[in-house]
């Protein structure tokens, strides 16, 4: 590289000197960060691939700033530096290569992603322990098992599907529902306990223990079997706060002996919400003030009735 260093200070015009300082600073790495006088300095790719581009065409014996053809007479037509020319040339074409390889390949937009697929999953690997955890945190575990290039797991569809086999339920606390264990809960080891936030205030959490967390584990297959959260089709106003109008629906169809299964669709909720709602109108006292026509007697024996329904 003494060439080029000589060259260098017998030339005058600014962009070609600075060039060859980048070609001369290149050609001694091979990665595109480099130590030089004790710093470490991060090259400019694109000044890099300038460089090159002066150099192919100094090497050609052509002027990289006009264009024109330099005669031969000229101290850079000499053969030694025409070698020199086409040898930094590679060197700066190998880190340029050599960049590329090590750029990360950009994120891939959700869009991009494949969807959830259980089958390409290794469930062994999910990390039981002894310890309860919520819902959110049990998705994660499963979702940290996934590919890159997979979508997540969303918990809607395993929600719906503990609430729909009662293992949850869905209650209205002032004025919003909220996810609680259901009848059924305590079989498969779900249960809520108080817990303290990172703000010092307390709040009521869904808990899964280990058992839980098998449950779900073996079930997840058939949870995941009907595609498009077909809940939220057959149950158009699950979750939805209950209204005045939903209120008096419910008294009609109820006075009407409309069996709880035809209520359910009839309002697009699930059987056990209509349940609850009844439940709920019987404890409250202003509720049984406007539905004290109905026959509350008949309507403690839902179970009844859905064991008939299911026969």
């Amino acid at each position: 590289m003494w060439h080029v260093r000589c060259l260098k200070n017998k030339t005058n015009n600014s962009r070609l000197r600075a060039a060859l300082f980048v070609s001369h600073q290149s050609s001694v790495i091979s990665r595109p960060t480099t130590a030089i006088g004790g710093n470490e300095m991060e090259l400019d790719m694109k000044l890099v691939a300038h460089a090159k581009d002066y150099l192919d065409a100094l090497g050609k014996g052509i002027d990289p700033l006009s264009g024109a053809l330099i005669s031969e007479g000229e101290v850079i037509r000499q053969e030694r530096l025409v070698k020199c020319f086409h040898f930094v040339s590679n060197v700066l074409q190998s880190i340029l290569e050599n960049n590329l390889q090590h750029q990360k390949p950009p994120a891939k937009n959700a869009k991009d992603k494949e969807p959830f697929d259980l089958k390409t999953i290794d469930l062994s690997l999910y990390p039981n322990d002894e310890e309860p955890i919520g819902i959110s945190r049990l998705i994660g575990r499963i979702n940290d098992l996934r590919p890159d290039n997979m979508e997540k797991l969303k918990r809607t569809g395993i929600l719906n599907w503990l609430e729909e086999n009662r293992y949850l339920q869905n209650v209205e606390i002032n004025g919003k529902n909220s996810m609680r264990p259901g009848p059924r809960a305590a079989e498969i080891g779900i249960f809520q306990a108080q817990q303290t936030n990172a703000d010092g205030r307390n709040y009521t959490a869904v808990l899964y223990n280990s058992s839980a967390q098998q449950f779900i584990l073996s079930n997840l297959a058939h949870i995941l079997s009907v595609k498009g959260n077909p809940s939220s089709r057959k149950h158009p106003n699950k979750g939805n706060p209950w209204t005045e109008e939903d209120n008096t629906q419910l008294n009609n169809l109820l006075e009407k002996g409309t069996a709880i299964s035809e209520i359910a669709i009839k309002l697009g909720r699930t059987q056990h919400a209509i349940e609850m709602r009844i439940e709920k109108l019987q404890n409250d006292a202003l509720s049984k003030e406007r539905f004290q026509e109905i026959d509350w007697s008949q309507t403690n024996k839902l179970g009844d009735l859905l064991r008939k329904e299911k026969q």
